[in-house]
């Protein structure tokens, strides 16, 4: 703290603003400060540092050095070294005793914000930033000083290593969330034991065995959860909302020009929840941290779960069974209606603007609208399947699947499966020869959100084809030739979607120019009732 009366370089104190720091640094190591005086605290800071007055300055109270900084630093350099030493050892003291006060309290165990002393904290942050209250109060908030106290406790021994350890040996209650953290990201990126333990004896990381120890327990926490539930739900998964599946294929070959044990063909089932406001709590699969110290013995999945019975017999020998046709539903038209609406508004939004610059994409204008915020999606996806997705037992497995986990998390609701093409084929099969299992009363099978817009856009091009819309986007320069012949086919979705988005557009502000020319006697915001008036026209309408 400086004076303002006096020059930069005066070391003089006010003692009333000193204590104001000196309270706010014991607020924040969790000390109490009722007990703080300013006398005892003026008679103290005297005693300890020498050449330190002080002085009375009307109702204030200064502290300043009687002979000046430089004869204070020669009195300061005087003192004994041994003094330094003990001051060291008994600083160490404090702190290994802190360290190991809670051995064996489980709230030092991970997870616990609290796993570091605040004392080896704050010793840590003054050896970074020196001893200044006002500076560590500025840069209170990184977090280097708690990454250097986790790794401290976490090579702290109570006894000194015997020499010649090839590899150091930490107790388990002395782990801190920064060399697990460190040794799980490690593993999830490389999986290599090498690094992981070279990383280990350097004091940065857990060991490459517990490492391996802890996801070992972790699988075998979440495998007898799935067996006490009945059914395999992760734990990201809330209850009460509407779930949807999708299955497909999943292929994996790193190298196809030789043999790779690490290839990988099977079938991959993934869960989406679509919530609204009302949102439940997620359901506690894992009510704590498994203990993962010496966990050898996995536990595998359900049995009904990874276990695929074997089918020979084959749909084509079972022809389909006549089904009645399902009872008519009444179809909420407001909801076709809201998003013809919010489509024709970016027309508009389009039509007004005078300059080039000032459009705004399909993507950028629905990105700015606030009233149509759709709440995040959550996805998960279950333990893959070695077998082929193309094949009945897979599919029949795969459905009973998502019928007990869907039926888990919201016991109300017809489980609804999405696939691709090859796979949605060999569903409906299913459901028409299997009616009492997988009838439309009790699954609703369904395309892809991907294959249902490429069959949208494919029929879209099918009446486009031969309409001229090709050469019309090659003259515009949106496209090249042989671009534009590929949008009929929707082979490039994206590619597709964007032509169709201009080409709207495009025909919207002609449509707009023509209004507006138009010699009829209409108020300007009679739009719709003049394109109503028009639509009778053959030409108008096509």
């Amino acid at each position: 703290m400086k004076n303002s009366k006096t020059d930069d370089s005066d070391p003089v104190l006010k003692l009333s603003e000193l204590k104001k720091l000196y309270v706010k640094r014991l607020e924040e190591l969790g000390l109490p400060v009722s007990g703080v005086n300013s006398s005892r605290l003026k008679e103290r800071l005297c005693k300890n540092i020498a050449g330190l007055k002080s002085y009375k300055q009307g109702r204030e109270c200064v502290l300043a050095f009687e002979d000046g900084i430089g004869q204070a630093l020669v009195d300061l350099c005087r003192i004994n070294n041994d003094d330094n030493a003990i001051c060291l050892a008994r600083a160490a003291d404090i702190i290994r005793e802190q360290l190991f006060l809670n051995d064996d309290d489980e709230s030092s165990m991970i997870g616990d914000q609290n796993c570091v002393p605040g004392s080896l904290v704050m010793l840590v942050q003054m050896i970074l930033e020196g001893s200044s209250i006002k500076d560590q109060l500025e840069v209170s908030q990184n977090n280097f000083s708690q990454s250097i106290a986790e790794l401290i406790k976490f090579n702290s021994v109570k006894q000194k290593r015997a020499t010649g350890n090839a590899y150091p040996r930490h107790n388990n209650k002395q782990e801190t969330p920064l060399p697990v953290f460190v040794g799980m990201t490690v593993y999830a990126q490389t999986r290599k034991r090498n690094l992981i333990d070279k990383l280990h004896d350097l004091g940065l990381s857990v060991s490459y065995e517990r490492v391996s120890g802890m996801v070992s327990g972790l699988g075998s926490a979440v495998c007898d959860s799935f067996s006490s539930l009945g059914a395999v739900c992760p734990r990201n998964m809330q209850t009460g909302i509407f779930t949807t599946a999708a299955t497909d294929n999943v292929d994996y070959n790193p190298s196809t020009n030789t043999i790779n044990c690490a290839s990988f063909h099977g079938t991959i089932i993934s869960l989406f929840q679509h919530p609204n406001e009302t949102t439940r709590q997620p359901p506690s699969l894992l009510t704590s941290f498994p203990d993962t110290s010496c966990a050898r013995k996995l536990s595998r999945l359900p049995t009904w779960y990874a276990s695929v019975p074997p089918d020979s017999s084959r749909l084509k020998d079972h022809p389909p069974l006549c089904q009645p046709a399902p009872e008519p539903h009444t179809v909420d038209s407001s909801v076709l209606q809201r998003g013809i609406k919010r489509e024709l508004n970016w027309l508009h939004d389009l039509d007004s603007k005078s300059h080039l610059t000032e459009f705004d994409s399909w993507t950028a204008y629905h990105s700015k609208d606030s009233n149509y915020c759709l709440p995040l999606c959550t996805s998960t996806i279950l333990p893959l399947f070695q077998e082929s997705a193309h094949s009945v037992p897979m599919m029949k497995q795969g459905r009973d699947v998502i019928q007990k986990t869907i039926h888990y998390i919201n016991p109300l609701q017809t489980p609804v499966v999405e696939g691709d093409q090859p796979v949605y084929a060999i569903m409906k099969q299913i459901q028409w020869t299997y009616p009492e299992q997988f009838g439309c009363g009790k699954m609703f099978i369904m395309f892809g959100g991907l294959h249902i817009e490429m069959a949208a856009l494919k029929a879209i091009g099918h009446w486009l084809d031969g309409s001229g819309w090709c050469d019309a986007l090659v003259q515009a320069r949106v496209t090249t030739e042989g671009v534009a012949e590929s949008l009929l086919s929707a082979t490039h979705v994206k590619r597709a979607r964007y032509s169709h988005q201009v080409t709207a557009a495009a025909l919207f502000v002609l449509l707009k120019s023509s209004f507006n020319s138009s010699n009829e006697d209409i108020a300007t915001d009679d739009f719709d009732k003049w394109c109503q008036r028009r639509s009778k026209h053959l030409e108008f309408h096509f």
